[in-house]
């Protein structure tokens, strides 16, 4: 695991983080980030968002950020809650569903998708989720 950080960790030069709404982000940032990078965006869950995050999204913003986000040029990712109504919305797109432990307020386990651009290559894809053991 430190290998994997200190590996991530020599790429900061190269990273920038944008702390704002996806779609802000996309509108008014977007245009100046370079063709080969790679953009990853983490809207809020679809599912449970309200118990998560402050402000959140109704379905009609999250309908916005899928189309928002097929427009993109540059390779992208988009990770959600795994959810049938985000499921549809990019249904065109390549999708992974993986689990995961979460503990920030209670520990409970869930199930959240990535959703890869059409020309990203995914080295070595990871097996799809296949549940928790009892």
């Amino acid at each position: 695991m430190v290998r994997r950080i200190e590996k991530v960790a020599s790429y900061a030069p190269r990273i920038s983080l944008y702390r704002k709404d996806a779609a802000d982000f996309i509108r008014d940032d977007l245009q100046n980030v370079p063709r080969k990078t790679l953009v990853y965006l983490d809207p809020p869950y679809y599912a449970n968002g309200h118990r998560l995050y402050r402000n959140t999204y109704k379905h009609d913003d999250h309908a916005n950020i899928a189309e928002a986000v097929a427009t993109i040029q540059q390779p992208w990712i988009v990770s959600y809650d795994d959810a049938p109504e985000i499921n549809a919305l990019y249904s065109s797109f390549r999708q992974q569903t993986f689990g995961l432990g979460y503990s920030a307020n209670a520990r409970y386990k869930g199930t959240e998708v990535m959703v890869f651009s059409d020309h990203l290559k995914i080295p070595g894809e990871v097996e799809p989720f296949r549940g928790f053991a009892a």
